[in-house]
Formats: C-alpha cells, sequence, structure tokens
C-alpha cells in the first residue's frame, strides 16, 4: 500500500468477532474506504456500520455479483478469514482477475494475541519460506519478540460470540435463504456436541491426568500424536488426507511397523473437538487391527 494513497478495502467473511469492524474503524480513520459483503445474518450482526451490503444470491450467482461489485466500487483490497471456503475460493479468483490484493486472516497460529495476516493464502498456499536456512537468516538481526501478554478472553466470552453467530445463522436463514456453510456439521449439533462434552468434562480430566503421570514416571520412550479438528481446512485442504481418519491409519501403520517395541503412542484429541465423532473407539479398533492397542494410549481432558 503507497503512502498517502486511499485505498477500498472489501471485507468478506471474518472471525466470529468484532475484529473485522473494528479494523476497517482503523483503515477509515487513515482515509480509506471499507466495504463488507454479508453473506449470512452472522456476518450482519457482527459488522454493524456503514458499507455493508447483503448477498442473498445463490452460490452459482456469486463470482459473477462479486467481480461486478469489485467493479462497480473501485475495490483495491480483499480481507478474508480462510482462503477454502467455497466462497473465498470463488473471490481469490475474482480478485486475481482485477488485479485487487488479498489479505488473509487466520486465529490461533500465535497464542495469544496475535492474528496471523498473509497475502494471498495461508498454510501451503503460504509465500512464507520453507527453507530453514532461509528463516535463520531473515530473523538474524530481529529483536526479542514482546512477549507480554496483553488480551485475554475467557471462554464464556468466546462462546457468546460463536452463539451470536451461528444461532442467527439458523433460525433467521430465510434472510439468507441460499448461504451454503462451509463447515461439515449444523451448528446445533455442534451445540449438542459440546454440552454432553462439558457433562463429562471432570470424567476425561482426571482420567488425562492419571495417563500423563503414568507416562511421566513409567520410564518407557513415548509419541504424541495431537489430532486435528475434522472440520479444519489445514486438513481438509492443505493436507495429503481427506479426513482424519486417513491420517490415524497412516500414523498407526508407521508406527507399528518402525518403532521401538517399547514405545508408546499417545493420541491427543483436539480441546476444541465438539465429540460428535467417538474417535475413543475409532482409536480402539485401528490399533487392534494392528496388533498395536497395548501400546496405545487416548488422551482427552487436557489442553
Amino acid at each position: 500500500m503507497m503512502p498517502g494513497q486511499n485505498r477500498v478495502f472489501l471485507f468478506l467473511q471474518g472471525p466470529s468477532s468484532p475484529i473485522f469492524a473494528k479494523i476497517a474503524d482503523r483503515l477509515e480513520q487513515r482515509g480509506h474506504r471499507c466495504l463488507r459483503i454479508n453473506l449470512n445474518a452472522g456476518d450482519r450482526i457482527f459488522w454493524r456500520r456503514s458499507g455493508g451490503y447483503n448477498y442473498r444470491g445463490r452460490p452459482a450467482d456469486w463470482q459473477s455479483y462479486l467481480a461486478a461489485f469489485i467493479e462497480r466500487h473501485a475495490v483495491t483490497d480483499l480481507v478474508l478469514l480462510g482462503e477454502e471456503r467455497a466462497y473465498h475460493q470463488a473471490a481469490l479468483a475474482v480478485a486475481k482477475a482485477a488485479s485487487v490484493d488479498v489479505y488473509v486472516v487466520e486465529m490461533g497460529y500465535l497464542r495469544p494475541d496475535w492474528l496471523t495476516l498473509e497475502r494471498d493464502g495461508m498454510s501451503s498456499n503460504s509465500h512464507f519460506p520453507t527453507d530453514p536456512r532461509h528463516i535463520v537468516t531473515a530473523g538474524a538481526g530481529l529483536p526479542e519478540p514482546d512477549w507480554q501478554r496483553r488480551h485475554n478472553q475467557t471462554f464464556v466470552a468466546e462462546a457468546a460470540y460463536d452463539l451470536l453467530y451461528n444461532l442467527p445463522n439458523v433460525f433467521l436463514w430465510f434472510f439468507y435463504p441460499h448461504y451454503r456453510r462451509h463447515a461439515l456439521f449444523h451448528p446445533l449439533a455442534e451445540y449438542g456436541g459440546w454440552l454432553l462434552r462439558l457433562a463429562g468434562e471432570a470424567r476425561r480430566k482426571k482420567a488425562a491426568t492419571a495417563l500423563i503421570e503414568r507416562l511421566a514416571t513409567g520410564g518407557a520412550p513415548f509419541f504424541v500424536f495431537p489430532l486435528q479438528l475434522q472440520t479444519d481446512f489445514q486438513l481438509r485442504a492443505h493436507s495429503p488426507f481427506n479426513g482424519q481418519r486417513e491420517a490415524i491409519d497412516e500414523v498407526f501403520s508407521s508406527f507399528a511397523q518402525h518403532a521401538p517395541s517399547s514405545a508408546m503412542l499417545v493420541i491427543k484429541v483436539h480441546p476444541l473437538d465438539n465429540g460428535l465423532i467417538n474417535w475413543q473407539a475409532y482409536i480402539g479398533k485401528a490399533a487392534e487391527g494392528l496388533a498395536i492397542a497395548e501400546r496405545v494410549s487416548f488422551l482427552d481432558g487436557e489442553t
């Protein structure tokens, strides 16, 4: 972005939080124009400022609508969360054809405090260098990062934001009748899974604490395999696997063939897993099939 040059920023779907609206406020304070296309009721609730437009058309017509929108408003920059969503994949194609700069935001790469912002895409789409020597050289003259934690958000606040985004999409769907979610599970199914997990949280934490103690004092070597969320595009779009089960099968096969006979394998469930897939049952069956059940442990209940 050239100094003093006024830009037109178009925001698409972002986090279920006010962060995109706050970024837009700051950009407009600096003389830029900020627009938003809302694809569902949750998008509209979290924008709540000027410059918002509603797309209520069909997914098949989205790309042509967006191309006309970008031309009509002279958009120069596109900002979105997660470039692998179907709506965003179409938007990237339109932006590239129109020479619009694209900025992709992700959450959770650097915790706490930080959002990750990259041009064009994340993970396998990233421009970040992959040569370790290049990274070390580039960072050699940089100062020590500021490690002080500056922002806090409770689980209750995060859950409230999630509900505020998803429940209107469920019950006010008729305002955006053709919107299609990118998630694998319906929001109400997700919340039902979370309620069941919360009910068993104390039991799971007790079992996890006992397992960690046994591993720490047992003396046997062990490997930890942390599971990703089944719905995460890091797995669905940026890995060679179509789902978590394929990843588990490959790790189990490698462990059975190559790990020392004394080694253990610990499968760690993602702390935000919704519980709708019974990973413990699948892991147990897969381990039995490879005759490694006695060497595989299931860890669920600690972050």
